[in-house]
């Protein structure tokens, strides 16, 4: 076998050897086969990189000859065994391992680790693990407590952005921003209080890694390289991942924690926020990012992850220059191998044309919510599960909502009520029976016509500190 002169260009070689190695994982190692798919890979590197001009064509021949024969007999890439579980059966595991703590709980026994364990016929790793994606540790939360207020708030954002170990670049602004809400959103800060911010928090970011809770944080630039779980090896290892996420645009905005909602709010409650998110689609008639199609997604429930929904209609709304989402999520679920995933992607497609055609037309927001429900199942699902939670959302869909009014309407009233239910001045009129199933009452017009005639102004607040605590 003939010798390969490493000297000669290792540039090539090395980018060479990293293109046969991804061919033969994806294709197997047919030593033909191999041979004309390096000759063809040199010949593109000779045109297109600019040290491509140092290697002449006998030397490009026999450095594709020699890669591939080596490759061919000597390359035997791993290969992965096959999953004993799907995505969904792994994903259906973390949500029933709760159940199983409140049966614990009802039997008035302490939900440790090895109870779980035991009744769900888990190892403890397992079942830990499991607890632990479900936001259940108690070590954890006991270390997250002894931190400061706005180290508090710091992980609770990242919790939020990042549930799972892995690596993600963030907004370093748009984080700074979500730590400390400007007073408006065209008024940008001061260069000073822009300063203050990133010392601030740079120091809670120390603080949080000095906490060993899993999160390590480098600032590159503009941009946050986070990583949960592993360290980053290196600021130069993190740079590097940080470009290459850059040229993917893969920089994300930080994701707000959620607020702890209280029972006896009605606005907060996470079925109506669906409803209310069902019609704001409606309303706008098209979605610019993946996540605004998250209530699309929870009224389906098409996938319990729905992590691959999300990554599939992010690539649809960037691949394919068709000015209609619903044709690009139809086209980018022709090229999913996964049947569920695609079959999901086209279900959720289905449910973007209806809400786009009634908003588009201006139906009244009864009868887009009616085609929603109809479509998605939701109401059906939520009422056999939580028939309380059903009844908010009939109490929404059959009384609240005006017949004729249309989405843009029909929101405008919902974030008024929301907001003088927050004040103490409006509850809904939901009385309770002997069973404690809630009736619809009918909705007082009048008190609507007066709160929507004479919106509340809230009073001016005093400028508070840029870096100071934010309840959340």
């Amino acid at each position: 076998m003939r010798v390969i002169k490493l000297s000669v260009n290792p540039s090539a070689f090395n980018w060479l050897r990293r293109q046969a190695y991804a061919y033969a994982n994806e294709h197997g190692s047919d030593r033909e086969a191999l041979q004309a798919y390096c000759s063809e890979k040199i010949s593109q590197w000779r045109q297109n990189d600019p040290e491509g001009k140092d290697l002449d064509e006998k030397a490009a021949r026999e450095l594709a000859l020699d890669v591939a024969n080596w490759v061919a007999a000597k390359y035997n890439p791993k290969r992965r065994s096959v999953a004993r579980k799907t995505r969904e059966m792994r994903a259906l595991e973390e949500v029933v391992i709760t159940y199983f703590t409140e049966e614990l709980e009802e039997q008035g026994r302490k939900p440790t680790v090895r109870a779980v364990a035991d009744l769900a016929e888990h190892s403890k790793t397992k079942a830990g693990r499991l607890l632990n994606l479900q936001g259940v540790a108690p070590r954890r939360t006991a270390k997250v407590v002894k931190l400061s207020r706005n180290a508090q708030r710091l992980y609770a954002i990242f919790d939020q952005t990042m549930p799972r170990d892995g690596s993600m670049a963030l907004s370093h602004r748009g984080l700074m921003d979500l730590m400390w809400p400007k007073k408006a959103p065209a008024i940008e800060p001061k260069k000073s209080t822009r300063s203050m911010q990133k010392t601030r928090l740079s120091d809670l970011m120390n603080e949080l890694q000095q906490a060993r809770l899993g999160f390590h944080a480098l600032v590159v630039g503009d941009i946050i390289a986070l990583r949960r779980g592993r360290r980053w090896k290196s600021l130069k290892d993190a740079e590097i991942w940080v470009n290459e996420e850059r040229e993917r645009q893969q920089v994300i905005l930080p994701a707000s924690p959620q607020e702890k909602v209280s029972q006896n709010s009605f606005w907060r409650q996470p079925e109506i926020q669906t409803c209310i998110g069902l019609m704001e689609l409606a309303a706008w008639g098209d979605i610019r990012a993946a996540d605004q199609a998250m209530p699309v997604i929870t009224a389906t429930r098409a996938l319990i992850d729905y992590r691959p929904l999300l990554s599939n209609i992010h690539r649809a709304l960037n691949t394919y220059n068709w000015p209609d989402v619903v044709e690009n999520l139809f086209r980018q679920s022709g090229r999913i191998e996964n049947p569920d995933v695609a079959r999901a992607v086209r279900k959720i497609a289905n449910v973007f044309q209806v809400l786009f055609h009634g908003g588009r037309y201006g139906w009244p927001a009864h009868d887009v919510l009616a085609d929603a429900f109809r479509t998605t199942g939701f109401l059906d699902r939520v009422e056999s599960s939580d028939p309380r939670a059903g009844q908010r959302i009939r109490y929404l869909w059959k009384t609240v909502i005006q017949g004729s009014d249309d989405c843009p309407t029909t929101i405008a009233l919902c974030r008024t009520l929301e907001n003088e239910e927050r004040q103490g001045r409006w509850t809904p009129e939901v009385a309770s029976d002997g069973g404690g199933i809630g009736q619809v009452a009918p909705l007082n017009r009048d008190l609507i016509s007066e709160i929507t005639g004479s919106a509340p102004t809230s009073a001016p607040q005093e400028e508070a500190d840029p870096t100071g605590d934010v309840p959340f």
